[in-house]
């Protein structure tokens, strides 16, 4: 399944082998936001981002090599507006595109899309409220 898999670039499990997997918490800064647009952007530049390698030894707190990324998030383009609920969960907010750019680097190796980024055509702006979150 992994078999020609050489890089995985992810934050880990914190605490391990219990915790949170492949998330961690940003400074407000990166993210800007304008719900009734359905535009936004979110910019982060050298992020730790430990390659482990492949999927199976991120997920056995297996070994790894100090790397970084950067991500640029876009969402612009044509909005409509977007909402549903369930007993757990709300969401409110305009249904858009977004464009993605990404780049990693470790010793000697960088890695990056192409330059144009990556365009999804079904992304959202919105807020969201969800289980204890309420």
């Amino acid at each position: 399944m992994h078999q020609n898999q050489t890089n995985d670039f992810d934050l880990g499990i914190h605490p391990y082998p219990d915790g949170i997997f492949w998330t961690v918490r940003m400074p407000d800064h990166v993210a800007e936001a304008d719900v009734d647009d359905g535009t936004a952007s979110y910019r982060v530049k050298g992020l730790k981002t430990p390659d482990y390698g492949s999927l199976p030894s991120a997920l056995a707190g297996g070994p790894s090599v100090p790397a970084r990324s950067s991500f640029d998030v876009e969402w612009r383009g044509p909005s409509v507006p977007a909402s549903w609920s369930t007993r757990d969960f709300i969401f409110s907010g305009m249904q858009t595109q977004a464009t993605i750019s990404w780049s990693a680097s470790e010793a000697g190796a960088t890695w990056k899309s192409d330059s144009t980024g990556q365009t999804v055509e079904s992304a959202f702006v919105g807020i969201d409220r969800n289980g204890v979150f309420r």
